[in-house]
């Protein structure tokens, strides 16, 4: 080749099949389990909905506080007449009809008032008002007025308690809000950890089933050498092939599993759905590993009773019951306010002075009185005090199920940890026992004392074994997940504060 053509294929490779390996290379997802538990807890799009619950709860807190705001209002207007009178005057010198003039009238006025419930059932206003009168045959007349009217409710909607209950029901839905995120988020990190476990228990079970399949082509590559001794009739070789398909399609049936749990755990870590991350392979770094751990059922019942947050909202909820409860047996009470007014009043044909009466001219007017009503059947009032209480009993009914579920988790949990654990030992010591008698059956072979048939099947009942230790040693780390889910930790486990 000149140096032309070296020159030619140089170019070739730079251009071509560099770009095609950094390509491929790219493809590749490195992931450890902490990359995968911040990807998802910062894009999982679940949880930007799940985040958005605590800001309405916390709007729903300002909302009802809000009813308690003090409100101020104002009201400017300007009217006016032009009317003509009759009437009979009777004059000294003659009887006769006299038409009076025509009236102008011009009205103006200006209102402004502040009005506040307080928490104790009181509603005051405080009205200030300015009137002003024009007309054509009189002098201007100013009337000035401040008005202070208080109501307070003595039976229905009297105390302070009962005024607070709708804020303190939607403070406590805040709090209820929190930790549905809470649950929400150990949800998606107990997925997170128990899809990364699967694809490393898929990536391992395939690792086994070409380990499988290389095991069997070596063992027909021998019958083969057999049968051309003549050790072996050709007949034999047709199991020993039927096996290697057989092998060959549990590798594509394994690769296909390797498959889908990569993108599940794509599912979970893609932020921004973009076709490029589909198309990525994940790759798990961390690998599998057995870490001891001796449950404490005492201490994980404690930690659940204390930080699930089912249990947490349960009791919130009754909490709420009870006071919409009491919210609708003070509706029973009739209505009887206490009234008062007190007016002070100016008058004057010049604005200042009329004002300056108003606080200081000694005139004004008053009443205090009491105001009853009451609905003769008061239907309403009882039926939603009835059901208030069903309401509440139901709540109480259903926290009692919430605890037994939270004692069969978390002992179903632990129940399935021990055992997982012991598995490991078991699997491990049956892997150690199976690799033996392949050997022996192996060497039995070569002298003539066994068939394809028992080597065969001693090569499968290895593969059998080691996909058994792998699942054992995976499902002991979902368990030590599902007891941490239960106990509501794997916030704590994570360092994650919500």
């Amino acid at each position: 080749m000149g140096w032309i053509g070296k020159t030619l294929f140089l170019w070739v490779f730079l251009v071509f099949v560099i770009p095609a390996k950094g390509l491929a290379q790219e493809n590749i997802l490195p992931l450890t389990l902490d990359d995968c538990i911040y990807l998802a807890f910062k894009n999982n799009k679940q949880l930007h909905v799940e985040r958005l619950g605590p800001l309405k709860a916390e709007a729903n807190v300002e909302l009802n506080k809000g009813e308690f705001d003090t409100e101020l209002a104002l009201d400017i207007n300007r009217g006016g007449s032009r009317l003509q009178t009759t009437a009979r005057q009777f004059a000294v010198e003659r009887e006769e009809a006299t038409l009076f003039p025509i009236r102008e009238y011009d009205q103006r006025n200006w209102e402004a008032s502040l009005s506040k419930r307080l928490l104790t059932g009181t509603n005051v206003d405080l009205t200030w008002v300015t009137n002003r009168s024009d007309s054509n045959f009189t002098l201007k007349d100013y009337l000035d007025s401040i008005e202070l009217d208080i109501t307070q409710n003595l039976l229905r909607g009297w105390g302070y308690d009962v005024n607070r209950t709708r804020i303190t029901i939607a403070e406590n839905q805040y709090q209820i809000s929190r930790h549905q995120l809470r649950e929400a988020i150990m949800e998606v990190l107990a997925l997170v950890e128990n899809t990364y476990w699967d694809l490393c228990s898929a990536l391992e079970a395939l690792r086994v089933k070409k380990v499988s399949l290389k095991r069997a082509e070596e063992f027909l590559e021998l019958n083969k050498a057999l049968v051309e001794v003549g050790r072996l009739p050709y007949i034999d070789l047709i199991q020993a092939e039927a096996e290697v398909a057989k092998r060959k399609e549990d590798v594509i049936l394994a690769q296909r599993d390797v498959r889908l749990n990569q993108l599940k755990l794509i599912q979970i870590v893609n932020p921004s759905n973009s076709p490029d991350m589909w198309k990525s392979v994940p790759q798990p770094l961390t690998k599998p590993e057995f870490t001891p751990y001796e449950p404490n059922i005492e201490e994980s019942l404690r930690l659940a009773f204390e930080n699930r947050p089912d249990i947490i909202m349960a009791k919130l909820g009754i909490q709420n019951d009870q006071l919409s409860v009491r919210e609708a047996k003070n509706q029973l009470f009739p209505q009887l306010d206490l009234v008062s007014r007190i007016s002070l009043r100016g008058r004057d044909d010049d604005h200042s002075d009329a004002f300056g009466y108003t606080f200081g001219g000694g005139y004004y007017d008053w009443y205090v009185g009491l105001t009853f009503s009451f609905p003769l059947k008061n239907r309403k009032a009882r039926a939603a005090f009835r059901k208030a209480k069903l309401t509440k009993k139901g709540s109480e009914i259903s926290f009692e199920d919430i605890e037994q579920l939270t004692q069969v988790e978390v002992r179903s949990a632990i129940i399935q940890l021990e055992a997982n654990r012991e598995r490991i030992q078991a699997t491990k010591l049956a892997r150690r026992l199976a690799e033996e008698k392949l050997k022996r059956e192996e060497e039995k072979f070569k002298v003539g004392k066994s068939t394809i048939h028992e080597v065969l099947e001693y090569q499968e009942d290895l593969a059998n074994t080691e996909l058994n230790q792998n699942k054992a040693l995976i499902d002991y780390l979902k368990s030590l997940v599902e007891l941490r889910r239960v106990e509501a930790t794997l916030l704590e486990r994570w360092n994650i504060e919500v």
